[in-house]
């Protein structure tokens, strides 16, 4: 996806359903769709001043309150763009919650462009698509009214069971279809745990379960892949070194400054898992118009990532290349929970040729490696794999339940609310079949 400019992003999504936000939520790329996330108390009025149906009439939405009815129903219009003499591009809406909504676009970098910028010129703040979608479950809940909606929860059948056939047939390799394929015994073990602590009165135990289940995000990257974004200086061979992982030339290597002028991305698997590794423009002060369009996409490419890894070159010095990773660094909120790893390429070089302020101190927290020879990738992935992945070495993939869809973390959230509120019987009521 290319580059927006946006402000800074606050910290969380449900510091107050009046911020008004705007996310991109789809991956790096051009895809047959994409997908922008809106929330607020202004994000409807946004919506009537530029949403129509098909046929150009009112949508009914806009006159209903919400309900779980309307979360599962597309609306099919049209997004009109006044100031760009109404060009109009066709759009599917959700309306998520009663202050969320996601709309479905056009695939590419245009379309989703233009209705992040319709809602930003609106006034919206635009954060990190990975910010959006971790944190709209707790909007969602919020403005749901839990309690007093209780009644009208869609079942447990229809969130945890029938949905497993979707995720195992979207998922890709044999790892993470084994890992879909255990979740609807893993989730009946895991409700039968909830349901005994509801009879037995544990409200703590309740809590503290629905939170370890809530914790991870692990079962989203069932089908979604973990973004690994190479950034730093140019010429300390992030593009070769992107091309070593993957085995073949997906990014064009060159000893000339400003080769790489937008996002590369490339899939890759590993340890059943699906990474998307992306190059970028390297990092550094220039006077050409599409370099720095270029390294402001990578400067934003950041903002995305689960894991940032910052390539170094032993020949230049340590502190400098230092310094422009900080010049650069985005002031997203977002990158304050990413894992950074730092990556010396190049250590095929002789240490002679090694620039004074790289020694053992300096490279102890640092992941050696060789692009040119190959040296060192293996040790790379691991500690990426670490870093994603295993970073609960203690728990079992085929017994414990992972949550991947946005409703299922309000059902959970729902059940949580309803401990905390020490209504009881709701969720025993609920959870009653699974008692054995």
């Amino acid at each position: 996806m290319t580059s927006i400019n946006c402000s800074p992003a606050p910290s969380s999504l449900a510091e107050g359903d009046d911020l008004f936000r705007v996310a991109t939520l789809t991956p790096i790329g051009r895809a047959a769709v994409s997908v922008v996330g809106v929330s607020g108390t202004q994000a409807k009025a946004a919506l009537c001043s530029c949403w129509t149906r098909s046929d150009g009439g009112r949508s009914p939405f806009f006159d209903a309150e919400w309900s779980l009815e309307f979360a599962s129903r597309p609306f099919f219009g049209r997004f009109h763009f006044k100031e760009l003499d109404d060009v109009a591009d066709e759009v599917v809406l959700w309306w998520r919650a009663p202050t969320a909504f996601e709309l479905n676009c056009h695939g590419g970098v245009l379309a989703s462009k233009r209705i992040v910028d319709f809602f930003v010129k609106a006034g919206a703040r635009c954060v990190p698509g990975v910010e959006w979608n971790r944190l709209f479950s707790s909007l969602e809940a919020e403005h749901a009214g839990i309690i007093s909606h209780a009644s009208s929860d869609p079942s447990l059948d229809a969130l945890f069971f029938d949905a497993a056939d979707e995720l195992i047939a979207m998922t890709t390799t044999e790892v993470t279809a084994r890992i879909a394929c255990s979740q609807p015994n893993a989730w009946r073990r895991w409700f039968g745990k909830l349901a005994k602590a509801a009879t037995l009165g544990d409200i703590r135990l309740l809590v503290a379960m629905v939170d370890e289940v809530l914790k991870s995000f692990l079962g989203g990257h069932l089908v979604v892949p973990f973004i690994v974004t190479l950034c730093g200086s140019p010429n300390v061979g992030k593009s070769s070194l992107l091309n070593a992982i993957l085995g073949y030339k997906r990014a064009l290597a060159s000893p000339s400054p400003g080769t790489t002028l937008d996002l590369v991305g490339a899939p890759f698997t590993y340890g059943g898992w699906n990474y998307l590794f992306v190059d970028t423009a390297g990092f550094r002060e220039t006077n050409v118009a599409l370099e720095r369009l270029g390294i402001e996409s990578a400067r934003e490419g950041q903002t995305r990532a689960d894991v940032v890894l910052e390539v170094y070159d032993p020949t230049v010095s340590r502190l400098d290349q230092t310094r422009v990773l900080q010049r650069f660094k985005h002031d997203s909120d977002q990158m304050t929970r990413q894992v950074v790893l730092k990556v010396l390429n190049k250590c095929d070089l002789p240490q002679k040729e090694w620039f004074p302020d790289w020694n053992a101190e300096t490279i102890r927290e640092t992941t050696m490696v060789s692009a040119r020879e190959g040296d060192g990738l293996s040790a790379l992935l691991a500690d990426i794999y670490r870093e994603t992945v295993a970073l609960e070495p203690d728990f079992d993939e085929m017994r414990r339940p992972f949550w991947w869809s946005d409703a299922q973390v309000a059902y959970l959230r729902l059940l949580r609310e309803n401990a905390l509120h020490g209504n009881l019987e709701f969720i025993s009521s609920r959870l009653s079949s699974f008692l054995t």
